[in-house]
Protein backbone atom coordinates (compact mmCIF):
# COMPACT_ATOMS: atom_id res chain seq x y z
CA UNK A 1 0.00 0.00 0.00
CA UNK A 2 1.30 3.43 -0.74
CA UNK A 3 1.78 6.33 1.86
CA UNK A 4 -1.05 7.95 0.60
CA UNK A 5 -3.26 4.63 0.92
CA UNK A 6 -1.99 4.06 4.29
CA UNK A 7 -2.28 7.62 5.11
CA UNK A 8 -6.26 7.36 3.82
CA UNK A 9 -7.03 4.01 5.77
CA UNK A 10 -5.14 6.00 8.82
CA UNK A 11 -7.52 8.77 8.89
CA UNK A 12 -10.43 6.84 8.36
CA UNK A 13 -9.78 4.25 11.39
CA UNK A 14 -9.29 7.44 13.49
CA UNK A 15 -12.44 9.03 12.34
CA UNK A 16 -14.45 5.87 13.01
CA UNK A 17 -13.21 5.36 16.23
CA UNK A 18 -13.88 8.82 17.29
CA UNK A 19 -17.56 8.64 15.71
CA UNK A 20 -18.54 5.54 17.47
CA UNK A 21 -16.97 6.73 21.26
CA UNK A 22 -18.33 10.15 20.75
CA UNK A 23 -21.75 8.14 19.70
CA UNK A 24 -21.18 5.38 22.44
CA UNK A 25 -20.66 8.10 25.27
CA UNK A 26 -24.23 8.53 25.62
CA UNK A 27 -24.95 4.92 25.58
CA UNK A 28 -22.96 4.23 28.49
CA UNK A 29 -24.85 6.52 30.13
CA UNK A 30 -28.10 5.59 30.01
CA UNK A 31 -27.72 3.10 33.11
CA UNK A 32 -27.24 5.87 35.57
CA UNK A 33 -29.45 8.60 33.85
CA UNK A 34 -32.53 5.94 33.30
CA UNK A 35 -32.01 5.59 37.45
CA UNK A 36 -32.36 9.08 38.28
CA UNK A 37 -34.15 10.80 35.25
CA UNK A 38 -38.10 10.00 34.76
CA UNK A 39 -39.33 8.62 31.56
CA UNK A 40 -41.27 12.18 30.93
CA UNK A 41 -37.37 14.25 31.42
CA UNK A 42 -36.02 12.10 28.92
CA UNK A 43 -38.64 12.51 27.08
CA UNK A 44 -37.95 16.26 27.20
CA UNK A 45 -34.39 16.09 26.78
CA UNK A 46 -34.83 14.47 23.42
CA UNK A 47 -37.43 17.14 22.45
CA UNK A 48 -35.23 19.71 23.60
CA UNK A 49 -32.50 18.04 21.14
CA UNK A 50 -34.84 17.58 18.22
CA UNK A 51 -35.68 21.14 18.22
CA UNK A 52 -32.35 22.22 18.85
CA UNK A 53 -31.83 20.50 15.21
CA UNK A 54 -34.54 22.28 13.74
CA UNK A 55 -33.14 25.26 14.70
CA UNK A 56 -29.52 24.84 13.23
CA UNK A 57 -31.22 24.43 10.09
CA UNK A 58 -31.64 27.98 9.86
CA UNK A 59 -28.72 29.75 12.39
CA UNK A 60 -26.05 29.86 9.65
CA UNK A 61 -28.31 29.11 6.97
CA UNK A 62 -26.48 25.74 6.47
CA UNK A 63 -23.47 27.49 4.61
CA UNK A 64 -20.77 25.91 6.93
CA UNK A 65 -21.02 23.05 3.77
CA UNK A 66 -19.10 25.77 1.71
CA UNK A 67 -15.72 26.06 3.88
CA UNK A 68 -15.05 22.71 3.16
CA UNK A 69 -15.69 22.74 -0.39
CA UNK A 70 -14.03 26.57 -0.79
CA UNK A 71 -10.80 25.48 1.12
CA UNK A 72 -9.66 23.84 -2.16
CA UNK A 73 -10.77 27.02 -4.06
CA UNK A 74 -9.82 29.69 -2.60
CA UNK A 75 -6.36 31.06 -2.25
CA UNK A 76 -5.62 30.69 2.56
CA UNK A 77 -5.98 35.05 3.22
CA UNK A 78 -9.14 34.51 1.37
CA UNK A 79 -10.65 31.45 3.10
CA UNK A 80 -10.72 33.33 6.34
CA UNK A 81 -11.89 36.00 4.97
CA UNK A 82 -14.79 33.54 4.08
CA UNK A 83 -15.07 31.93 6.89
CA UNK A 84 -15.27 35.50 8.51
CA UNK A 85 -18.65 35.99 6.90
CA UNK A 86 -19.97 32.77 7.15
CA UNK A 87 -19.89 33.91 10.69
CA UNK A 88 -21.25 37.04 10.42
CA UNK A 89 -23.95 35.24 8.34
CA UNK A 90 -24.18 33.01 11.73
CA UNK A 91 -24.70 36.23 13.76
CA UNK A 92 -27.25 37.60 11.90
CA UNK A 93 -29.34 34.88 11.13
CA UNK A 94 -28.85 33.67 14.96
CA UNK A 95 -30.48 36.93 16.30
CA UNK A 96 -33.33 36.98 13.59
CA UNK A 97 -33.81 33.08 14.94
CA UNK A 98 -34.13 34.31 18.46
CA UNK A 99 -36.09 37.31 17.82
CA UNK A 100 -38.59 34.90 16.01
CA UNK A 101 -38.82 32.56 19.09
CA UNK A 102 -38.99 35.38 21.59
CA UNK A 103 -42.19 36.53 20.24
CA UNK A 104 -43.61 33.29 19.24
CA UNK A 105 -42.09 31.87 22.38
CA UNK A 106 -45.53 30.78 24.33
CA UNK A 107 -46.39 29.36 21.06
CA UNK A 108 -43.58 27.31 20.57
CA UNK A 109 -43.81 26.33 24.48
CA UNK A 110 -47.16 24.45 23.76
CA UNK A 111 -46.07 22.65 21.09
CA UNK A 112 -42.71 21.27 22.58
CA UNK A 113 -43.34 21.38 25.98
CA UNK A 114 -40.60 23.69 26.79
CA UNK A 115 -40.11 26.96 28.63
CA UNK A 116 -39.25 30.02 26.38
CA UNK A 117 -35.75 30.63 28.24
CA UNK A 118 -34.96 26.79 27.32
CA UNK A 119 -36.04 27.30 23.35
CA UNK A 120 -33.79 30.61 23.45
CA UNK A 121 -30.15 28.82 24.81
CA UNK A 122 -31.93 25.70 21.95
CA UNK A 123 -31.24 28.86 19.39
CA UNK A 124 -27.82 29.60 21.51
CA UNK A 125 -26.84 25.67 21.43
CA UNK A 126 -27.71 25.51 17.55
CA UNK A 127 -25.20 28.56 16.61
CA UNK A 128 -22.74 27.21 18.52
CA UNK A 129 -22.91 23.99 17.13
CA UNK A 130 -22.26 26.03 13.64
CA UNK A 131 -19.11 27.02 14.62
CA UNK A 132 -18.12 23.68 15.68
CA UNK A 133 -18.74 22.37 12.62
CA UNK A 134 -16.83 24.65 10.72
CA UNK A 135 -13.77 24.19 12.90
CA UNK A 136 -14.53 20.10 12.03
CA UNK A 137 -14.59 20.74 8.57
CA UNK A 138 -11.52 22.14 8.35
CA UNK A 139 -9.79 19.76 10.17
CA UNK A 140 -10.70 16.96 8.04
CA UNK A 141 -10.38 19.16 4.51
CA UNK A 142 -6.76 19.19 6.70
CA UNK A 143 -6.30 15.94 7.10
CA UNK A 144 -5.84 16.27 10.68
CA UNK A 145 -7.82 12.95 11.70
CA UNK A 146 -6.34 12.97 14.56
CA UNK A 147 -7.21 16.92 16.41
CA UNK A 148 -10.90 15.87 14.37
CA UNK A 149 -10.89 12.82 16.36
CA UNK A 150 -9.78 14.32 19.73
CA UNK A 151 -12.07 17.09 19.37
CA UNK A 152 -14.90 15.26 19.17
CA UNK A 153 -14.70 12.85 21.98
CA UNK A 154 -13.58 15.76 24.27
CA UNK A 155 -16.67 17.03 23.88
CA UNK A 156 -18.36 14.13 24.23
CA UNK A 157 -16.82 13.43 27.76
CA UNK A 158 -17.51 17.56 28.94
CA UNK A 159 -20.75 16.89 27.84
CA UNK A 160 -21.17 13.50 29.82
CA UNK A 161 -19.66 14.69 32.91
CA UNK A 162 -21.43 17.99 33.09
CA UNK A 163 -24.60 16.48 33.02
CA UNK A 164 -23.88 13.96 35.48
CA UNK A 165 -22.45 16.60 37.92
CA UNK A 166 -25.91 18.46 37.62
CA UNK A 167 -28.04 15.71 37.57
CA UNK A 168 -25.90 13.62 40.65
CA UNK A 169 -24.53 16.62 41.98
CA UNK A 170 -27.28 19.03 41.75
CA UNK A 171 -29.75 16.63 41.71
CA UNK A 172 -31.42 18.19 38.94
CA UNK A 173 -34.22 16.81 36.64
CA UNK A 174 -33.98 16.71 32.48
CA UNK A 175 -32.40 20.40 33.10
CA UNK A 176 -28.98 19.08 34.26
CA UNK A 177 -29.10 17.18 31.22
CA UNK A 178 -29.93 19.90 28.98
CA UNK A 179 -27.54 21.80 31.09
CA UNK A 180 -24.65 19.46 29.94
CA UNK A 181 -25.48 19.39 26.56
CA UNK A 182 -25.39 23.07 26.28
CA UNK A 183 -22.44 24.21 28.66
CA UNK A 184 -20.27 21.08 26.68
CA UNK A 185 -21.78 23.10 23.36
CA UNK A 186 -20.56 26.83 24.14
CA UNK A 187 -17.43 25.55 25.33
CA UNK A 188 -15.82 23.76 22.45
CA UNK A 189 -17.13 26.28 20.54
CA UNK A 190 -14.81 28.67 21.92
CA UNK A 191 -12.21 26.43 21.18
CA UNK A 192 -13.04 26.16 17.42
CA UNK A 193 -13.10 29.79 17.07
CA UNK A 194 -9.80 30.06 18.93
CA UNK A 195 -8.38 27.24 16.52
CA UNK A 196 -9.29 29.41 13.95
CA UNK A 197 -7.71 32.32 15.18
CA UNK A 198 -4.54 30.90 15.56
CA UNK A 199 -4.43 29.00 12.29
CA UNK A 200 -4.88 32.49 10.29
CA UNK A 201 -8.67 30.43 8.89
CA UNK A 202 -10.74 33.18 10.01
CA UNK A 203 -10.10 36.96 9.23
CA UNK A 204 -12.21 40.07 8.81
CA UNK A 205 -13.54 39.74 5.12
CA UNK A 206 -13.16 42.86 2.87
CA UNK A 207 -15.16 42.11 0.43
CA UNK A 208 -18.03 40.82 2.84
CA UNK A 209 -21.18 41.22 0.49
CA UNK A 210 -19.03 39.22 -2.42
CA UNK A 211 -18.53 36.47 0.09
CA UNK A 212 -21.93 36.08 1.88
CA UNK A 213 -23.51 36.48 -1.31
CA UNK A 214 -21.75 33.07 -2.33
CA UNK A 215 -22.03 31.18 1.32
CA UNK A 216 -25.81 31.95 0.94
CA UNK A 217 -26.17 30.79 -2.52
CA UNK A 218 -24.49 27.93 -1.52
CA UNK A 219 -26.43 27.12 1.45
CA UNK A 220 -30.10 28.39 1.29
CA UNK A 221 -31.02 25.74 -1.34
CA UNK A 222 -30.20 23.09 1.31
CA UNK A 223 -32.39 24.47 3.93
CA UNK A 224 -35.34 22.59 2.98
CA UNK A 225 -33.05 19.14 2.20
CA UNK A 226 -31.91 19.68 5.49
CA UNK A 227 -35.10 20.70 7.13
CA UNK A 228 -36.99 17.55 5.61
CA UNK A 229 -34.67 15.12 6.83
CA UNK A 230 -34.72 16.47 10.05
CA UNK A 231 -38.21 16.37 10.11
CA UNK A 232 -38.51 12.90 8.55
CA UNK A 233 -35.77 11.70 10.81
CA UNK A 234 -37.17 12.60 14.08
CA UNK A 235 -41.25 12.50 13.07
CA UNK A 236 -41.48 9.28 15.15
CA UNK A 237 -40.78 11.30 18.48
CA UNK A 238 -42.82 14.27 17.64
CA UNK A 239 -45.71 11.98 16.61
CA UNK A 240 -45.39 10.10 20.11
CA UNK A 241 -45.05 13.05 22.26
CA UNK A 242 -47.89 14.78 20.27
CA UNK A 243 -50.24 11.84 20.90
CA UNK A 244 -49.24 10.31 24.26
CA UNK A 245 -47.14 12.81 25.82
CA UNK A 246 -42.81 13.07 26.80
CA UNK A 247 -43.59 10.13 29.01
CA UNK A 248 -43.85 7.88 25.83
CA UNK A 249 -40.67 9.59 24.25
CA UNK A 250 -38.78 9.10 27.30
CA UNK A 251 -39.49 5.39 26.59
CA UNK A 252 -38.64 5.12 22.99
CA UNK A 253 -36.02 7.10 22.65
CA UNK A 254 -34.25 4.84 25.23
CA UNK A 255 -35.06 1.75 22.89
CA UNK A 256 -33.67 3.58 20.16
CA UNK A 257 -30.37 4.76 21.72
CA UNK A 258 -30.19 1.05 22.94
CA UNK A 259 -30.25 -0.15 19.39
CA UNK A 260 -28.11 2.79 18.18
CA UNK A 261 -25.25 0.71 19.11
CA UNK A 262 -26.02 -2.20 16.61
CA UNK A 263 -26.06 1.20 14.34
CA UNK A 264 -22.83 2.46 15.02
CA UNK A 265 -20.92 -1.07 14.87
CA UNK A 266 -23.04 -1.41 11.08
CA UNK A 267 -21.69 2.08 9.93
CA UNK A 268 -18.24 1.93 11.48
CA UNK A 269 -17.89 -1.57 9.47
CA UNK A 270 -19.00 0.16 6.46
CA UNK A 271 -16.82 3.57 6.60
CA UNK A 272 -14.01 0.59 6.82
CA UNK A 273 -14.54 -0.99 3.56
CA UNK A 274 -16.38 1.76 1.86
CA UNK A 275 -12.63 3.14 0.41
CA UNK A 276 -11.99 -0.34 -0.74
CA UNK A 277 -15.21 -0.34 -2.55
CA UNK A 278 -15.22 2.81 -3.72
CA UNK A 279 -11.84 1.80 -5.84
CA UNK A 280 -13.11 -1.08 -6.95
CA UNK A 281 -16.23 -0.31 -8.26
CA UNK A 282 -14.63 2.54 -10.46
CA UNK A 283 -11.47 -0.11 -11.37
CA UNK A 284 -12.63 -3.73 -11.51
CA UNK A 285 -14.31 -5.20 -14.29
CA UNK A 286 -15.50 -8.35 -12.58
CA UNK A 287 -18.31 -6.83 -10.81
CA UNK A 288 -19.13 -9.87 -9.69
CA UNK A 289 -16.51 -9.74 -6.96
CA UNK A 290 -18.19 -6.81 -5.92
CA UNK A 291 -21.64 -8.51 -4.98
CA UNK A 292 -20.38 -11.42 -3.43
CA UNK A 293 -18.78 -9.18 -1.37
CA UNK A 294 -20.93 -6.76 -0.66
CA UNK A 295 -23.35 -10.79 0.26
CA UNK A 296 -20.46 -11.15 2.54
CA UNK A 297 -20.46 -8.00 4.42
CA UNK A 298 -24.78 -8.35 4.68
CA UNK A 299 -24.11 -12.37 6.01
CA UNK A 300 -21.75 -10.95 8.52
CA UNK A 301 -24.28 -8.55 9.37
CA UNK A 302 -27.59 -11.11 9.56
CA UNK A 303 -25.28 -12.46 12.11
CA UNK A 304 -24.27 -9.38 14.14
CA UNK A 305 -27.59 -7.63 14.71
CA UNK A 306 -29.24 -11.49 15.91
CA UNK A 307 -26.15 -11.43 18.19
CA UNK A 308 -26.55 -7.62 19.56
CA UNK A 309 -30.56 -8.45 19.66
CA UNK A 310 -29.63 -10.98 22.27
CA UNK A 311 -27.31 -8.70 24.20
CA UNK A 312 -29.68 -6.13 23.74
CA UNK A 313 -32.50 -8.23 24.83
CA UNK A 314 -30.89 -9.82 28.16
CA UNK A 315 -29.26 -6.93 29.37
CA UNK A 316 -31.86 -4.42 28.44
CA UNK A 317 -33.05 -5.12 32.27
CA UNK A 318 -29.37 -3.75 33.84
CA UNK A 319 -29.20 -1.37 31.17
CA UNK A 320 -32.12 0.76 32.18
CA UNK A 321 -34.55 1.33 34.81
CA UNK A 322 -37.97 -0.30 35.38
CA UNK A 323 -39.72 2.33 34.17
CA UNK A 324 -38.32 2.02 30.94
CA UNK A 325 -38.73 -1.50 30.91
CA UNK A 326 -41.54 -1.32 27.38
CA UNK A 327 -39.22 -0.44 25.48
CA UNK A 328 -37.72 -3.41 25.61
CA UNK A 329 -40.36 -4.88 23.25
CA UNK A 330 -39.32 -2.61 20.16
CA UNK A 331 -35.73 -4.43 19.96
CA UNK A 332 -36.80 -7.32 17.28
CA UNK A 333 -38.52 -4.11 15.20
CA UNK A 334 -35.73 -1.99 15.67
CA UNK A 335 -32.84 -4.18 15.18
CA UNK A 336 -34.22 -5.59 11.91
CA UNK A 337 -34.56 -1.82 10.74
CA UNK A 338 -30.76 -1.19 11.64
CA UNK A 339 -30.22 -4.64 9.43
CA UNK A 340 -32.15 -2.63 6.79
CA UNK A 341 -30.12 0.40 6.95
CA UNK A 342 -26.71 -1.65 6.25
CA UNK A 343 -28.74 -3.29 3.39
CA UNK A 344 -29.31 0.85 2.42
CA UNK A 345 -25.16 1.25 2.42
CA UNK A 346 -24.23 -1.65 0.83
CA UNK A 347 -26.24 -0.62 -2.65
CA UNK A 348 -26.62 3.19 -2.15
CA UNK A 349 -22.58 3.45 -2.82
CA UNK A 350 -22.92 2.31 -6.31
CA UNK A 351 -25.59 5.58 -6.82
CA UNK A 352 -22.34 7.48 -5.35
CA UNK A 353 -20.00 6.01 -7.37
CA UNK A 354 -22.14 6.43 -10.65
CA UNK A 355 -22.37 10.09 -9.31
CA UNK A 356 -26.22 10.11 -9.37
CA UNK A 357 -26.69 11.48 -6.14
CA UNK A 358 -29.81 13.25 -6.89
CA UNK A 359 -31.82 9.51 -6.91
CA UNK A 360 -30.99 8.86 -3.44
CA UNK A 361 -32.09 12.45 -2.00
CA UNK A 362 -35.50 11.36 -4.28
CA UNK A 363 -35.40 8.02 -2.96
CA UNK A 364 -35.01 9.03 0.95
CA UNK A 365 -37.69 11.67 0.63
CA UNK A 366 -40.41 9.38 -0.94
CA UNK A 367 -39.23 6.67 1.80
CA UNK A 368 -39.18 9.12 4.54
CA UNK A 369 -42.94 10.06 3.33
CA UNK A 370 -44.33 6.74 3.32
CA UNK A 371 -42.87 5.51 6.51
CA UNK A 372 -43.80 8.73 8.21
CA UNK A 373 -47.19 8.44 7.08
CA UNK A 374 -47.20 4.67 8.35
CA UNK A 375 -45.90 5.91 11.63
CA UNK A 376 -48.78 8.44 11.91
CA UNK A 377 -51.32 5.92 11.24
CA UNK A 378 -49.98 2.70 13.28
CA UNK A 379 -48.69 5.49 16.47
CA UNK A 380 -52.36 6.09 16.85
CA UNK A 381 -53.37 2.26 17.11
CA UNK A 382 -50.39 0.78 18.24
CA UNK A 383 -48.47 3.40 20.30
CA UNK A 384 -45.13 3.29 20.51
CA UNK A 385 -44.89 -0.03 18.73
CA UNK A 386 -46.44 1.61 15.70
CA UNK A 387 -43.53 3.99 15.90
CA UNK A 388 -41.05 0.74 15.70
CA UNK A 389 -42.80 -0.45 13.04
CA UNK A 390 -43.17 2.88 11.23
CA UNK A 391 -39.28 3.46 11.29
CA UNK A 392 -38.70 -0.13 9.59
CA UNK A 393 -41.05 0.37 7.09
CA UNK A 394 -39.16 3.25 6.01
CA UNK A 395 -35.89 1.56 6.48
CA UNK A 396 -37.33 -0.96 4.63
CA UNK A 397 -38.09 1.23 1.35
CA UNK A 398 -35.29 2.86 1.71
CA UNK A 399 -33.45 -0.12 0.66
CA UNK A 400 -35.87 -1.00 -1.94
CA UNK A 401 -35.50 2.42 -3.62
CA UNK A 402 -31.77 2.39 -3.21
CA UNK A 403 -31.54 -1.30 -4.84
CA UNK A 404 -33.68 -0.38 -7.87
CA UNK A 405 -31.93 3.04 -8.49
CA UNK A 406 -28.08 1.25 -8.03
CA UNK A 407 -29.06 -1.75 -10.93
CA UNK A 408 -30.43 0.86 -13.14
CA UNK A 409 -27.12 3.68 -13.23
CA UNK A 410 -24.66 0.76 -12.05
CA UNK A 411 -25.76 -2.74 -13.35
CA UNK A 412 -24.52 -5.99 -11.00
CA UNK A 413 -25.52 -9.35 -11.38
CA UNK A 414 -27.20 -9.40 -7.99
CA UNK A 415 -29.24 -12.66 -8.84
CA UNK A 416 -26.56 -14.21 -11.57
CA UNK A 417 -22.90 -15.26 -10.13
CA UNK A 418 -22.18 -17.74 -12.16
Amino acid sequence: MSNQGKGIFGSAIVYTIANVLSAGIPFLLLPILTRVLSPTDYGLVTIFTITVGIFGVFTGCSVHGAVGIRYFQLPPKVLAEYVGACNWILLASTTIVSGLVFVCGKWLAEITGLPREWLLLGVVMSGAQFVINIGLSLWQVRSEAKQYGTFQVSQSLVNAGVSLLFVLGLGMAWQGRVLGQAIATLVFAVIAILFLFRRNLMAMPKSLKVHVKDALGFGVPLIPHALGGLLIATADRWIIGKVYGAAEVGIYAVAIQVAMGLTLICEAAFRAVHPWLIQNAQTSKDRRQLVIFIYKILGMAIAGCFLYYLFAWFTYPYLVSDQFQDGRSLLPILVLATFFRCCYHGTAIFINVANRNGLLARNTLIAGLLGLSSTYVLVQHLGILGAAIGLMIGELLSFLLSWRSSAQVFPMPWFSLK
